[in-house]
């Protein structure tokens, strides 16, 4: 199942995303033109269905450009863990 499906089948919540569970590079999570002027509310909500609202703190966001893909990376502090996500963000720009 799409990572979007299981989103929605949990959460019940919509997200323009498909791809992969963001925990790598090679497995990122691609944000659609349809989230372009709204990508960072749509990580931010990603975030927060995986580790929950309030239950983390975004550490350090930077942009890495490979093969001509944008990827945003974000560190993020979870209870003492460093946790670190991935987006696509190519269709954004």
């Amino acid at each position: 199942m799409h990572i979007r499906e299981q989103i929605f089948n949990k959460h019940n919540i919509k997200l323009p995303i498909m791809g992969g569970d963001g925990a790598t590079i090679e497995t990122c999570v691609i944000i659609t033109a349809d989230g372009k002027y709204d990508y960072i509310s749509i990580q931010n909500r990603y975030i927060n269905c995986f580790l929950g609202m309030g239950n983390w703190r975004k550490v350090k966001q930077s942009l890495i450009i490979q093969e001509d893909k944008k990827i945003d990376k974000i560190v993020i502090d979870y209870g003492g863990e460093t946790i670190e996500y991935y987006f696509d963000i190519t269709e954004c720009f």
